[in-house]
């Protein structure tokens, strides 16, 4: 017998399926052969229905955002294999069991919430009316059976068959299911019509050993704990939390929960125990809704608690949503200030989500408040590639199966003033996250009344592409966020800069054929993480510093700090005078007859002597540069000598000797170059190699193979090239611009007789 079970997400939503890998499990332990598969993308749908040939039942798990490709697969299936037994379930099937049995004939079987039990009878052959928890099709007319009965105990669950579907998927969370159940009341949420309002939870001994499993099956380390509020019952966190700490591994774990229950002394329990990351619903900033909408939060109790975890060095993420049917201009004005000043939280996420009508929760089934269609793109119900026409016609026609679809009438707040707020602020994370930081940090009341007040683009909240494509939307975003800092400009801050570095790796970031952009920042940001600048102080800005964004062969954005000229000879000052160690170890230096003539004439002008080492032999396009010998003695003394002969004569059993170039020589603050500021290129390009092109012999190329040799654990100045990037490319560019110049002044003059006099 084969089964296959096809999961909510499409694509990569970067989600384990939980539900259908306990369901495969039950299968494989009743002799089933099962198979765990996504959604196909529509052009693969032909090739997935021709695979499904020997199955007996293919079983959809359903949610909102793919609820109609599932409905528009299963006819396929149907029509294609008629003897297959098509079954749904999951939130969406259960809210909408019977609108969805008459509207796809399809669909033969649903199982409603927990389906573990009535699953194993379906699966041992037992007639359908006995099976409890059901809705199906017999003799052309639907049939409901009663509830199934809660499973009580969760350890008697079986371990999810998570080898089905291995975690390869890029971003993919591996969770662990630890509890079901929801003791709260908030209106728009559905999750009571699924797992009910009894909470029930797994031992710690049963969590512990599905981490275990998961680690030996594929060498994973961390966790996300799947319950809606982790917090529900504190003797169950404080069991887990002191068994996980007895462990022979040392996991980590991120959880969910309700923000007024994490106090201080929970959260240093967590963090203890390997708690990484807390997920936070606090869903609407004003005290009035939190009461509307039956969250009965306490807010200050709540914004401490997460400020205070936020402290102690979790990842939080804080969730908020708008666009409650009672709500008015300023309880929307108290959650978007809230949004924002959260946003500026290090280690922190805000998500901020337009309210959708969820079939099964209290607004939809007790308060029956109206619905309105516009089929406008938000959290529940985005498509990768856009909806069709027939799509958007089948959402409207069909309001009980896709509420999500709509959207609630009765805010005093427009519907396109949602759409906006919603909309750029999700651009603006994404896009301008630099900015939307200086926003949180120093404007926050300023931006809420940007969001609700300014006027609103037409082409903004009548596409229903919305993301895509990101060509169209950064262009959008960044005139509007452009309008707000000239707005807040004079407060001292450099909005338009941090804005046109933003502008510009975002779109390098995006747009394939976008050229390389130079953009300045402050000279304060220089320091801190090129891809994403957080500032944290904003105090007497220094002039600005350019960067260089561009994108590479492999797709990247790279971001460059591009050093003045300046900045650059500054450095290498900095870095070499005391040094010479690139002098020592030495046998002369290669140059051309014109650098030659050039060093002599610049040593002769400032009275130094010119050294007995001049070259001796004209070689081609360059010359040879003798060596001295340096000798420093037991006693520290250093003297520079002719001779290697005369030089072992001085060095004395304690003393060391090594061959430097004839134009080094020591004084008492270290080793000093006598024609600094006349180099020839060799100098100046080290530690990169300079070597003669052998098709122009009168020219110098760069080496790059050999930048980093030995001497890189003496050299400072190969050492900063090696951790810093920006003075790295800074400085390549100016050994090629002086190759460049000698190149050029070569080309421009006739070279002069070698025996001209000096």
């Amino acid at each position: 017998m084969e089964l296959t079970l096809l999961t909510y997400t499409s694509g990569d939503m970067g989600q384990m399926p939980i539900g259908p890998l306990v369901l495969a499990q039950l299968a494989r332990q009743r002799g089933w052969s099962v198979q765990v598969r996504d959604l196909p993308p529509l052009q693969e749908e032909e090739e997935l229905i021709h695979q499904l040939a020997n199955c007996q039942v293919v079983g959809f798990s359903t949610i909102s955002n793919t609820f109609h490709r599932s409905i528009h697969l299963a006819e396929k299936i149907k029509s294609f294999h008629p003897h297959i037994t098509i079954v749904m379930g999951g939130p969406q099937a259960t809210a909408t069991a019977r609108p969805l049995m008459e509207f796809c004939q399809a669909v033969d079987v649903v199982f409603l919430g927990e389906a573990e039990e009535s699953w194993q009878a379906f699966l041992d052959g037992s007639p359908l009316n006995t099976i409890p928890g059901l809705f199906f099709r017999q003799e052309g007319h639907i049939q409901e059976t009663p509830s199934s009965p809660l499973l009580s105990d969760l350890d008697r669950s079986p371990m999810p068959a998570f080898d089905l579907y291995p975690p390869s998927r890029s971003g993919l969370s591996i969770p662990i299911e630890t509890g079901r159940g929801c003791p709260f009341l908030c209106t728009y949420c559905s999750t009571n019509r699924y797992f009910s309002r009894r909470f029930r939870a797994k031992s710690p001994q049963r969590i512990l050993a599905e981490m275990d499993w998961l680690n030996q099956l594929y060498g994973v380390w961390s966790f996300d704990l799947i319950q809606d509020n982790f917090n529900t019952d504190p003797k169950k966190i404080l069991a887990f939390c002191d068994a996980i700490q007895a462990h022979p591994r040392r996991y980590v774990w991120n959880i969910s929960a309700r923000p007024d229950k994490v106090d201080e002394t929970l959260a240093s329990r967590l963090k203890n125990a390997g708690c990484e990351g807390i997920y936070f619903g606090i869903e609407t900033g004003s005290q009035r809704m939190q009461k509307l909408v039956r969250k009965n939060l306490r807010m200050d109790r709540a914004i401490q608690n997460i400020l205070t975890a936020n402290q102690m060095g979790f990842a939080t993420t804080v969730s908020f949503i708008v666009g409650f049917p009672q709500e008015t201009r300023q309880d929307l004005y108290e959650t978007l200030l809230l949004y924002t000043q959260f946003a500026a939280l290090p280690h922190n996420l805000t998500q901020l989500h337009l309210l959708s009508p969820l079939q099964g929760s209290q607004l939809m089934m007790i308060d029956h408040t109206p619905l309105a269609f516009d089929g406008m793109p938000t959290d529940f119900n985005e498509s990768e590639d856009g909806w069709q026409d027939h799509e958007l016609v089948l959402f409207q026609q069909h309001p009980q199966l896709f509420p999500h679809m709509s959207y609630y009438l009765g805010a005093e707040v427009a519907r396109d003033r949602y759409l906006f707020i919603v909309y750029l602020a999700r651009l603006g994370l994404n896009y301008f996250h630099n900015f939307m930081s200086m926003v949180s940090r120093h404007q926050s009341e300023a931006w809420v009344n940007f969001l609700l007040d300014t006027p609103i683009p037409e082409n903004m909240v009548n596409d229903r592409n919305f993301p895509l494509p990101p060509n169209k939307w950064i262009p959008i975003a960044h005139a509007l966020l452009h309008q707000f800092a000239l707005g807040v400009s004079k407060d001292g801050l450099p909005w338009l800069e941090v804005l046109g570095f933003d502008h510009a790796y975002s779109e390098a970031s995006h747009l394939p054929d976008r050229s390389m952009t130079t953009v300045h920042l402050p000279r304060k940001l220089v320091g801190r993480h090129i891809h994403r600048i957080l500032p944290e102080t904003f105090i007497q800005w220094n002039d600005a510093v350019p960067f260089m964004i561009q994108k590479n062969q492999r797709n990247q954005v790279i971001v460059t700090h591009v050093l003045t000229q300046e900045e650059i000879t500054s450095r290498i000052l900095e870095l070499c005078a005391p040094c010479g160690e690139c002098c020592l170890d030495e046998q002369g230096f290669h140059c051309s007859y014109e650098e030659w003539l050039s060093i002599a004439r610049f040593m002769k002008s400032h009275g130094q002597e010119i050294p007995t080492s001049l070259p001796v032999a004209w070689q081609g396009s360059h010359t040879v540069a003798h060596t001295r010998f340096l000798v420093q003695t037991g006693e520290g003394h250093s003297t520079f000598h002719n001779s290697q002969q005369e030089a072992l004569q001085v060095v004395g059993q304690q003393g060391w000797l090594r061959s430097v170039c004839a134009h080094l020589r020591a004084e008492s603050h270290g080793m000093v170059c006598a024609m600094e500021q006349n180099k020839p290129l060799e100098c100046l390009a080290f530690p990169f190699s300079l070597v003669a092109d052998p098709q122009q012999p009168d020219h110098w190329n760069l080496e790059e193979g050999k930048m980093f040799y030995a001497i890189q654990s003496k050299c400072p100045l190969a050492k900063t090239l090696k951790r810093d990037h920006a003075f790295n490319h800074g400085y390549r560019q100016r050994v090629n611009h002086l190759i460049a110049m000698h190149q050029q002044q070569r080309h421009g003059k006739t070279t002069e007789d070698q025996s001209c006099s000096l």
